[in-house]
């Protein structure tokens, strides 16, 4: 009997050291989500009292949004998941994001005094997406978007919170950025926002297997193959949008999910910047080494001579995209795979960003890439798998 009691000891220590550690993960995580309902709550109180507006207050408010989890907490710019409620039987997965910190959002909101114009408020906005991005750019087919968005009842005029909202959000970088990226296939749509929290669809899942966990989940090698294309297809949208040339600081496969079991879906723009805002970061930054001159991963100017950092002109997301594709795609690949890709890999990895023709190199290295990856599909599928879209994004055509 002693053996037996020992063991129901020992089962019913571990058991109970068990449940301290799944309340001590609670706790930690409970801060968050405690946050964004508590900032949820401040919203829909200001929202009650017209202080603030937008098409999904409704949901927010009348608890047809549920949040399941945070998905970058230890990030500032904390991304929830949850689900939304359309029906008794049905719902639809969904982000959520708070654009900014509750106490600047309500001071923000409930600031009466100021009296939006349309001409005012387009003015303002002007000046603080030049501020934001640069003065080179033209903003007026975003802008218009914009006040669009804000228009949330559709009655062709902005009340008072409708203005004070959409100013509000015009101020985060991530949130105009997903606006200026809204016919992207590889961006999750924006559903729209109450206040300074907005809401857009989910995603089939929130991150790709990385190399520890490939033996459990590695997707289908042509699957993988597909998600590569995709992945490139968003390297060729982020060029020459209306922000200009958008660079992917930091890209790995944690930061990548799926819109669908084969398509690629970037969520999470906290990393997603202009070199505006590398050379507002670090252009007089005094360094030592150049780690000090690291913005990200994928954007590290060199330390100069002079004790700063040297910011280049030309940046590009190829080597550090195709880092990523080489190792995502070696694992399981077919045995000629490695001798075929050797100099396209080469020339991908080794592209110099001093060359006159860096723009010509990158467009022909990432057509060369996908043609060929395309060609790998059709081999494993027998036909494509699907027909590659090409979406037409809000251009520079504004400049012309």
């Amino acid at each position: 009997m002693r053996p037996r009691r020992r063991r129901g000891h020992i089962v019913a220590f571990l058991l109970f050291m068990l449940f301290l550690l799944w309340m001590l993960m609670s706790v930690q995580q409970d801060p968050d989500l405690y946050a964004l309902q508590q900032s949820i709550a401040d919203m829909c109180y200001d929202y009650e009292r017209n202080f603030v507006s937008g098409n999904m207050c409704s949901s927010l408010c009348g608890g047809k949004i549920s949040i399941d989890g945070c998905l970058s907490c230890q990030s500032q710019h904390k991304i929830f998941f949850g689900q939304l409620h359309v029906g008794p039987d049905l719902t639809k997965s969904v982000l959520v994001k708070l654009a900014d910190s509750p106490n600047k959002t309500r001071r923000r909101h409930r600031d009466t005094d100021v009296r939006w114009t349309f001409e005012s408020l387009y003015k303002n906005m002007s000046s603080i997406l030049r501020v934001m991005f640069g003065e080179r750019r033209h903003y007026d087919s975003l802008i218009y978007s914009l006040l669009s968005l804000a228009d949330s009842n559709k009655d062709g005029h902005l009340s008072p919170a409708e203005a004070s909202t959409i100013h509000s959000l015009a101020t985060n970088r991530e949130f105009i950025t997903t606006v200026a990226m809204v016919t992207s296939s590889k961006v999750p749509k924006l559903l729209g926002f109450c206040g300074d929290v907005y809401v857009t669809r989910g995603l089939h899942s929130y991150s790709l297997p990385d190399e520890s966990s490939w033996v459990q989940v590695l997707p289908p090698w042509a699957t993988r193959v597909n998600i590569a294309v995709t992945i490139l297809e968003f390297v060729e949208e982020i060029q020459d949008v209306v922000l200009g040339d958008l660079l992917l600081c930091r890209l790995s496969l944690q930061d990548i999910g799926l819109l669908e079991e084969d398509e690629a879906g970037f969520y999470n723009f906290e990393w997603v910047v202009t070199e505006k805002q590398i050379v507002e970061q670090l252009g007089s930054h005094p360094c030592a080494t150049h780690n000090d001159c690291m913005y990200g991963p994928n954007c590290h100017p060199q330390c100069g001579q002079d004790g700063f950092c040297a910011i280049k002109k030309n940046h590009t997301n190829l080597p550090g995209v195709c880092r990523l594709i080489k190792s995502f795609l070696d694992k399981g690949a077919p045995q000629d795979f490695g001798s075929k890709f050797k100099v396209l890999w080469e020339r991908c990895l080794g592209l110099d960003t001093h060359r006159a023709d860096l723009h010509l190199e990158h467009s022909l290295i990432l057509s060369d890439l996908k043609n060929s990856l395309w060609s790998e599909i059709q081999l494993s599928y027998g036909k494509p798998k699907r027909v590659a879209r090409r979406k037409q994004f809000i251009k520079t055509s504004d400049n012309k």
